[in-house]
């Protein structure tokens, strides 16, 4: 009996180790998560149609190719990754092609809301090329991006917001943002939080950043109407 228990005793040690052992390299694996990027992370489930290797179109431009068939219906809808939100600019690596093509490219929100629709241009070219498609409703995030099919086939290679969403402060507002009017990307507090409004004019800095507004300035505009007083009447406050 004694021989029993200290064997059942040497197997609970053996355990209690190797528990120990997997929850340390569990949670080194995640202090060693990759930095965030600029290219797509993911293909999101709403991609329809025949859309072929659509996970060629994910991460740095590498040779390998997604292919958007030539039909109607086929949408290819790419994730930037939650904290990687594009908000600026895309730009677009695509394979070789025998003829130019004109096809579309959506901006769309966390909630797959279209936040612009632009013109994909895609020139005959050899060997592959890239593509810059303006994005005007700079720095409003945009999560997914979604390409559409047209007449011709048209493949994919990668796609890279030009600037995107790093929030080192996890208070949902953009370093790049928050550095560009002079808030402090790794304070989420006070006057530098999304909840802080630093130009006192009734709009918070998550607000400010929805619209597209001036956290430090009541007046975006300049037209003598304050932010606030215009979005509570239907106005807009980037509009003179």
């Amino acid at each position: 009996m004694a021989c029993t228990r200290k064997s059942q005793v040497c197997r609970l040690s053996f355990y209690v180790v190797f528990s120990f052992v997997f929850i340390f390299i569990s949670t080194s694996a995640g202090i060693a998560a990759p930095p965030p990027d600029p290219y797509a992370d993911a293909v999101h489930s709403s991609t329809s149609g025949v859309i072929l290797s659509p996970g060629n179109a994910l991460g740095a431009p590498d040779g390998n190719l997604a292919t958007v068939v030539g039909l109607l219906g086929q949408n290819l809808v790419l994730d930037m990754g939650e904290g990687e939100e594009g908000t600026s600019d895309l730009i677009v690596y695509y394979g070789p092609l025998g003829v130019g093509v004109v096809a579309s490219v959506q901006f769309l929100d966390a909630n797959l809301q279209v936040l612009h629709t632009a013109s994909l241009l895609l020139s005959a070219n050899v060997g592959g090329a890239q593509v810059q498609v303006a994005y005007p409703n700079a720095p409003t995030p945009y999560r997914f991006v979604r390409f559409t099919s047209v007449s011709s086939a048209y493949t994919i290679d990668a796609v890279e917001a030009m600037t995107y969403r790093p929030d080192s402060d996890g208070d949902g507002l953009p370093d790049a943002w928050e550095v560009q009017y002079g808030l402090n990307p790794l304070d989420a507090t006070g006057s530098h939080g999304p909840d802080g409004d630093p130009d006192n004019d009734g709009l918070s800095n998550a607000q400010e950043l929805s619209l597209g507004t001036h956290p430090n300035n009541p007046d975006s505009d300049n037209d003598g109407l304050p932010d606030a007083w215009e979005v509570q009447h239907g106005l807009n406050p980037l509009d003179a």
